[in-house]
């Protein structure tokens, strides 16, 4: 198989036969996405031309077979422009189907990798945010335009037919009578020249048949696109008709946004006299209140002129796609407003809760929320309830939810573009924003306060007052005080650098203050004033940086929300910022070989699937080669604990930390860490064990090929256990460019099993595992295809599944076709007694080749059997150093042993010296003193009792004569 999967997507630009599967939409918790698509971005470095010379190896069309690859096209159709940076990263962005039963998130994941991937991603899906109303008002009817003061803006300015909204929704019936006047025209495909593209023939409108040539007249890339265009289309493929199928949803987003106005019909909009383009992004088969090609939309706005898009759906998934024509948007000029959601709670929803985009939540009548999503990234609120708009067939609607509040938004953003002409999206997103009316009074602080933007949007408001202010925050550093891990951890100073931009009116200076009401942190310096700022000036507090400890009991993976309050003159505002502390994961390494652990039974990565928290499995430095590691053990197939995946998109959640994983200098291993966690988040169903993890590596030869896992398995249940079996799961691809050219083996005469590359490629990593604790052996090679009845990864990981792989000693320890594989190394069964505990231990282990391995097996059970195991070992420890030993046992809870030795001869000036022993925390205070008083030589033993500290990181340091030394120890309750 020829070995570079990038390589085999490049012959796709000339392949024209798409995927054959039924394409559906997967639902995972919310997160919708199709099933036969992904999308990926090749690196800056891989061009054009690049491709098109790969393209012509031969060899790929057997390799596209193989994958089920059918196609592969441009997502967006943009002219090369090398002095527009936000294009160039758009026309590497690529949509590639395909036709086999592998989920797109775990497809796109492994693409990610490949050499000339920048990233991958599922196609996410989105939603129209509307909820049906259950009942219609019948007096004040267009009470949104009242509660705005739309009437008194109208005085101001009525919009203009060159301010183009972007309705990239459902599409539009853009032969409405109370919308046809206000739809753009795109007048670059006007081939006979008549200065018009919609024509009434026979009493009825339709798109001028002398401009329709099935050429791309303007250049833009959509030829005949007269009146805007459909992504999907009702045969599946692009076409020039948004109005097709049934756009109900984006025909009542586009009256809100600018219906026709003061025509003696109808109803009025806030736009007035803005234009509406029809950009229709919903797909016929799977459903019109889907947004199928949501992102492609938004680029076809932005690059056609619009300068306000409105995107009236979304759903949760950050998608890097969706985020790139966002930036595209803004580069061209066009604001995106998008409806927040109607999820009544927290949840970020996207494109909403991108920076840069104008999120709007919804109210009802008297300006409370209703049924509207809030939080942090909201900007602003609107009317969304029970709201009158166009309909099909020249009706006329009620709908509720953010959907209609958006375009109300999206509508009044027009007013200002054109108020405001030479104002860019983000002053006239500002503008919008801090002309708002305050409804926190009425709406409950418990739950709202500061979590429903700067309030409710006043059109008036903001048309008339031309001396807003508004400064925020931009380029946000989170930085450690004397550290340099990038990890924000109890006990640490942290500064926030903060760059600040005013994007409206001159001001004589704006106080800036940090705020928090998460007790986790301490803010030690929370004022910053900007001085007198100038229009879109920026001035940084570098030099003055906000500064805060966090506390030493903090959690872990602890989420902080920052508030900056500010002030100057009438100016009153707010923002926000997110930052996570205490991490629960770190990277161990031997000398060759490197992984991330985890504190709640992961191995490679924290956040399964996303994999961004972790480095994976690393030998000799070079790239990672794991998808996906856990530990689990079980008494049945219905009782099963572990941290594996349950589906493609989520892990197990039955492991819960106890106390995080720390890495130290050991006495035994060169490096050693170890962590704490137990089975309680599975509930009733849970066993009762908890856990400590150990590992041990070692930097040189013969030492320096694996790392040795020990799990020490304590009973808390109350009651004997018995029939345990335990195991870690592997899911590893040795040559991220061809995944699926992997072979699982098992070794019999030295009861080990590893993987490598059918083609030798890479020929230099082979990666194995084995029980070491006992000879009880087990080892499960899995086919990821499904086609293994007991085991089908492909779909799910049950518990059933995980059991079975656990417990059938080395039956099926050998997948020999090539292809995606994964393994389980397990041993047992165990039994243990109420209170007691029990040592399983592994090894994981890399090579350059199978006798590399074998060598590295039998080394590192060598080295198992000088692991100290008794139970005098049941705290770990660090190394002893001169004569201050370290703390014994450490961590330690409630009292610590700490022994020195107090030396004869030069190191001392006389027979007896002052010697002091004092305790410090992590920031340096002074805790307690131990000794203070002349010793002669000798031993000293000094017990210290931490009772009443609580957990966390402490110092002692030893002075005696010219002798000075400091040792860390841990305090864990």
């Amino acid at each position: 198989m020829y070995k570079s999967l990038l390589s085999s997507l490049l012959i796709l630009f000339v392949l024209i036969n798409s995927s054959s599967a039924q394409q559906r939409i997967i639902t995972d918790g919310g997160v919708k996405y199709l099933s036969n698509q992904i999308i990926i971005k090749l690196d800056e470095n891989t061009s054009t031309k690049r491709l098109n010379k790969l393209q012509r190896t031969t060899d790929l069309r057997q390799a596209l077979d193989e994958y089920g690859i059918g196609e592969m096209k441009k997502r967006f159709n943009l002219p090369e422009d090398d002095n527009n940076t936000s294009a160039l990263r758009l026309n590497k962005i690529y949509s590639l189907s395909f036709d086999t039963a592998e989920d797109p998130v775990r497809l796109s994941r492994k693409v990610a990798n490949l050499p000339g991937v920048e990233w991958a991603e599922p196609c996410y899906v989105r939603e129209a945010f509307y909820t049906p109303s259950d009942t219609l008002l019948t007096e004040d009817i267009q009470w949104g335009l009242y509660k705005i003061q739309a009437q008194q803006a109208w005085d101001l300015d009525k919009g203009n037919p060159d301010v183009v909204i972007g309705i990239v929704d459902t599409g539009i019936y853009w032969d409405n009578l109370d919308l046809r006047e206000n739809i753009w025209q795109n007048l670059g495909e006007d081939a006979d020249g008549d200065g018009h593209t919609m024509e009434l023939v026979n009493e009825v409108w339709v798109m001028d048949p002398g401009d329709i040539n099935n050429e791309d007249d303007d250049g833009n890339g959509y030829p005949d696109d007269l009146l805007g265009w459909d992504f999907q289309g009702l045969s599946g493929e692009p076409d020039n008709d948004p109005m097709e199928d049934t756009p109900t949803h984006g025909t009542h987003v586009a009256g809100i946004a600018s219906a026709v106005t003061d025509n003696v019909y109808g109803m009025a909009s806030i736009g007035f006299n803005c234009s509406l383009m029809a950009v229709k992004t919903s797909q016929y088969d799977v459903g019109s209140g889907y947004i199928i090609n949501g992102h492609e939309g938004i680029v076809y706005a932005a690059a056609n002129g619009a300068k306000v898009i409105n995107c009236s759906w979304g759903g949760p998934g950050f998608s890097m796609a969706e985020k790139a024509a966002v930036d595209y948007a803004l580069s061209q000029g066009a604001l995106v407003v998008s409806s927040a959601g109607n999820d009544s709670n927290q949840l970020k929803n996207y494109p909403a809760s991108y920076d840069g985009v104008l999120s709007v939540g919804r109210t009802n009548r008297d300006d409370r929320i209703d049924a509207s999503s809030y939080g942090t990234t909201v900007d602003v609120m609107a009317p969304g309830t029970s709201i009158l708009s166009t309909w099909q067939s020249n009706a006329f609607s009620f709908k509720s939810g953010s959907s209609m509040a958006s375009p109300l938004v999206a509508g009044l953003a027009g007013l200002v573009f054109n108020h405001f002409p030479g104002y860019s999206p983000e002053q006239v997103l500002e503008q919008i924003r801090v002309n708002c009316e305050d409804i926190y009074s009425i709406n409950s602080a418990t739950v709202y306060q500061y979590k429903l933007g700067k309030g409710r949007v006043n059109a008036y408001n903001t048309l008339n007052n031309t001396n807003s202010v508004a400064v925020r925050a931009t380029d946000v550093q989170f930085i450690e005080v004397g550290a340099s891990d990038g990890r924000l951890e109890s006990g640490e100073t942290v500064i926030v650098r903060v760059n600040f931009v005013n994007y409206l009116s001159a001001n004589n200076g704006v106080t800036v203050t940090m705020v928090t009401d998460n007790a986790n942190v301490n803010i030690t310096n929370s004022t910053f004033n900007t001085g007198t700022m100038n229009i879109m000036s920026t001035v940084s507090n570098a030099g003055n940086e906000f500064r805060f400890t966090i506390n030493n009991n903090a959690p872990f993976d602890e989420t902080i929300d920052f508030r900056l309050d500010y002030s100057g003159g009438t100016y009153e505002d707010f923002q926000w910022l997110t930052v996570d502390i205490n991490s629960t994961y770190s990277t161990v390494a031997t000398g060759n070989l490197a992984t991330t652990i985890t504190s709640t039974g992961s191995i490679g990565f924290n956040d399964y699937p996303d994999n961004s928290q972790g480095n994976g499995l690393i030998f000799l430095r070079g790239t990672n080669v794991l998808w996906e590691g856990a530990f689990m053990y079980g008494t049945s197939a219905t009782t099963v604990m572990d941290a594996a995946r349950i589906n493609n998109n989520y892990k197990s959640t039955d492991f819960e930390l106890i106390n995080p994983m720390m890495v130290v200098p050991g006495t035994f291993a060169d490096e050693e860490s170890y962590s704490f966690f137990n089975d309680d988040g599975a509930g009733v169903d849970k066993l009762g064990i908890e856990t400590e993890l150990r590992t041990y590596s070692f930097g040189s030869a013969p030492d320096n090929n694996y790392i040795i896992f020990r799990y020490i398995l304590k009973n808390k249940s109350g009651a004997e256990i018995s029939g345990l079996h335990a195991g870690m799961f592997f899911d590893i691809d040795l040559d991220e460019t061809d995944w699926e050219g992997d072979i699982v083996d098992y070794d019999q005469a030295d009861n080990f099993g590893y993987m490598y590359d059918e083609g030798g490629f890479p020929t230099d990593i082979y990666v194995g595992a084995s029980l070491l604790s006992s000879t009880d052996y087990g080892f499960y090679g899995i086919r990821s295809d499904g086609n293994d009845s007991n085991v089908n990864l492909s779909t799910s990981f049950t518990e059933a599944a995980k059991w079975y792989t656990m417990t059938h000693g080395t039956s099926h320890s050998s997948v020999l076709s090539a292809q995606d594989v994964a393994f389980v190394v397990s041993g047992g069964p165990y039994s243990i007694p109420n209170n007691g505990s029990i040592n399983v231990a592994f090894v994981v282990v890399a090579g350059s080749d199978l006798d590399d391995l074998r060598s590295s097996i039998q080394q590192s059970r060598t080295k198992w059997g000088l692991v100290p195991t008794d139970v005098d070992d049941n705290e770990p420890t660090l190394p002893d150093e001169f004569s201050l030993s370290q703390n014994y046992p450490n961590p330690f809870n409630p009292s610590t042993a700490i022994q020195y030795t107090i030396p004869a001869g030069d190191a001392l000036s006389s027979a007896e010296a002052l010697v002091t022993l004092i305790i410090y925390d992590i920031l340096g205070r002074q805790i307690a003193t131990l000794v203070n008083k002349e010793q002669s030589p000798g031993t000293y033993n000094v017990t210290f009792d931490a009772s009443y500290l609580p957990s966390g990181i402490y110092f002692y340091q030893l002075q005696a004569g010219s002798f000075t030394q400091t040792r860390k120890m841990i305090l864990l309750k």
